[in-house]
C-alpha cells in the first residue's frame, strides 16, 4: 500500500509538473535592430569678411564721347587694370566698407585720330562698398567718386565724376579671395575740365574684369 501511493503521488506530480514545464519553455527574443543613424552634412563652410585687403584687378574697358546736342557717340576700347585697396566690416548677414582704386588705361582714340589720338591715362576711385554675406560668397554693389587723366599731343588734363556698379567676390581661402566685377564710370563736365571746344561732350567708361585680395 505504501508503495502503490508512493507511485500515485509520483504520478500526480509528474501529470501537475507537466504543463508548467512545457510553458515554461520561450523561443528566444529577437535581437533588435538599431537602424544606421542618417548622415549629416557638415555645415556649409564660412569667412569672416572683417580687415584690410590689398589687390590688383584687370579689365575690359569701353571708354564713350557722346555729344547730345548732335547726338554722337564714339566709343573705344582696350584693357585697363591697377590696384585696390580697403577695409570691410562683417556685421553678420551684412558687410560694409570702403575701397580706394587706381587704374592704368590703354584706351585711347587713335583708330580716328592716329597723329594725334586722346588717351585715357588713368582712373581713381575712392568709394563704399555693401554686400551680403552669403558665407565664402560675397555679392556686393559699390558706389563713389572718380577722376580720369587724359593726354594728347602737348596737353593733358583731369576731370571729375562718379561711379556705380557690383560684383561677386569668393574667399579661396582665409587670406585670399577673388572675384569678377562691372563698373560704370561717369564724367559729366569732361569737356569743361578738359577744355575742349565744344561744351557739349561728355565722357563714360564700363569696365568689366576680374580682381584678387589678399586680406590681413
Amino acid at each position: 500500500m505504501t508503495v502503490f501511493r508512493l507511485l500515485s503521488a509520483a504520478a500526480t506530480a509528474a501529470l501537475v509538473a507537466a504543463p508548467a514545464l512545457a510553458g515554461g519553455y520561450a523561443e528566444p527574443a529577437p535581437i533588435p535592430v538599431v537602424p544606421a543613424p542618417i548622415p549629416v552634412p557638415p555645415p556649409a563652410p564660412s569667412a569672416d569678411w572683417s580687415g584690410f585687403y590689398i589687390g590688383g584687378q584687370i579689365a575690359t574697358g569701353r571708354l564713350t564721347f557722346s555729344n547730345d546736342a548732335f547726338d554722337v557717340e564714339d566709343t573705344y576700347s582696350d584693357l585697363i587694370g591697377g590696384l585696390h585697396a580697403g577695409y570691410l566690416a562683417d556685421l553678420g548677414r551684412f558687410v560694409v566698407g570702403a575701397e580706394a582704386a587706381f587704374d592704368w588705361s590703354r584706351i585711347d582714340d587713335s583708330e580716328d585720330f592716329p597723329e594725334d589720338p586722346l588717351a585715357l591715362d588713368s582712373v581713381a576711385r575712392i568709394g563704399v562698398r555693401a554686400g551680403f554675406d552669403a558665407g565664402r560668397v560675397l555679392p556686393y554693389a559699390s558706389a563713389g567718386l572718380s577722376r580720369a587723366t587724359f593726354s594728347w599731343d602737348g596737353g593733358d588734363g583731369s576731370t571729375d565724376g562718379f561711379f556705380f556698379g557690383g560684383g561677386v567676390e569668393f574667399a579661396v581661402s582665409d587670406r585670399l579671395s577673388v572675384g569678377a566685377e562691372v563698373l560704370r564710370h561717369e564724367w559729366a563736365d569732361y569737356a569743361e575740365d578738359i577744355g575742349t571746344e565744344d561744351p557739349n561732350w561728355e565722357a563714360g567708361l564700363t569696365t568689366l574684369g576680374l580682381r584678387g585680395s589678399f586680406r590681413f
